[in-house]
């Protein structure tokens, strides 16, 4: 039998209870690795990973932060003390040879240990030790997420009210260059848009167009995003944060494939002529490829002849006012609320004018 002396050790602290110094750090780094729903947390851990590794822990560590977060005080402490258990078991029952050799705190994990004891026992040992501290902060992981989940919520709805307030002062300012804490509010979902557009997680709702007849003539493509984390977005924010990211081009892109692939589609079931709007920003005015991506615009520059539109239509009373006012066709709630494509063809063969194949 190895005496305790013996078994616990500098070297022994460094390689086992420590791992270097970052040993309860990283196995932080691997739980949101591997079970992480939130995308800035896993950039944090990715960017961290590689000096973890080599025992540099001082990116994670501020990043979220770690040693004076409230959650994770605990794992911090706890993880130390369950690797000393497990190792000293280990080594004192003789499962593990003991410590034969110094080794350098920044050796990487896995080497360090098999350094120390000169047997890849060693490093099995700190795998051994590495799953339980991965498991040791998986609920604290999951308890922190939700604490941010709500807070995040709580800010978005903060900085979608702001966006409103100055939509009806008529003066838009930008959000993400904002100094205060609805600036770094608005710089976390403004990060997400990049990943959203690149993984095509907006989609597109369409609300019905109706002619003075009654009659269904398309409809307008509306964009949507539910944030991972907070949930809806207000669409003139995600708007104003693609503006703000210089994402507008990459969006109106992505909204012409997504509605060319719609119309399609929709030739398949409806056996008669419709359009899909969809919104542009002026600074897409001065695309040099614009005029291949929308064709509606060519027809518009021929023949000039401008049909009107009423949006925001919600009651009878606001219908038959703009049809005395000249308006050839309504769109809004008083019709019918935005909905999925599926629904759009249900919808348009369900009225006047619409025949089906």
């Amino acid at each position: 039998m190895i005496s305790a002396e013996v078994v616990y050790n500098k070297t022994f602290q460094d390689a086992f209870v420590c791992m270097g110094g970052t040993g309860s750090v990283l196995c932080l780094v691997i739980a949101i690795l591997l079970f992480s729903k939130k995308g800035s947390f896993k950039n944090i851990a990715k960017l961290s990973f590689p000096t973890v590794i080599f025992n540099i822990s001082e990116i994670i560590a501020f990043g979220l932060p770690v040693i004076l977060n409230p959650i994770f005080v605990i794992p911090y402490l706890l993880v130390p003390v369950v690797m000393c258990v497990i190792s000293y078991a280990a080594v004192y029952t003789g499962i593990v040879p003991h410590v034969v050799s110094e080794v350098e705190w920044t050796t990487p994990i896995f080497l360090s240990g098999y350094l120390a004891i000169g047997s890849v026992a060693g490093s099995i040992l700190q795998a051994v030790c590495l799953a339980a501290g991965v498991f040791i902060y998986l609920p604290f992981l999951r308890l922190f997420e939700e604490q941010k989940e709500r807070q995040m919520v709580k800010k978005v709805k903060e900085l979608t009210e702001e966006l409103q307030r100055q939509e009806e002062a008529n003066a838009i300012m930008t959000l993400t260059g904002r100094k205060d804490a609805l600036g770094g509010t608005a710089r976390v979902p403004a990060e997400d848009l990049k990943d959203a557009i690149r993984d095509k997680k907006l989609f597109f709702l369409y609300q019905p167009q109706i002619d003075t007849e009654g009659h269904c003539i398309g409809a307008e493509a509306l964009i949507r995003w539910i944030h991972p984390t907070a949930g809806f977005i207000y669409p003139p924010l995600i708007i104003q944060l693609a503006k703000e990211e210089k994402l507008l081009h990459d969006i109106e892109i992505y909204m012409f494939d997504e509605v060319a692939q719609t119309i399609s589609e929709m030739e398949n079931e409806i056996h008669t002529e419709f359009k899909i709007s969809v919104n542009i920003t002026n600074e897409s005015l001065l695309w040099e490829a614009l005029e291949r991506c929308i064709a509606a615009i060519r027809e518009l520059g021929e023949s000039l002849h401008f049909g009107t539109i009423a949006e925001y239509v919600e009651t009878e009373e606001q219908k038959d006012m703009l049809l005395s006012l000249g308006c050839d066709a309504f769109q809004g709630y008083y019709y019918s609320k935005p909905i999925p494509m599926s629904e759009l063809i249900s919808w348009m063969k369900q009225h006047q004018g619409i025949e089906a194949f």
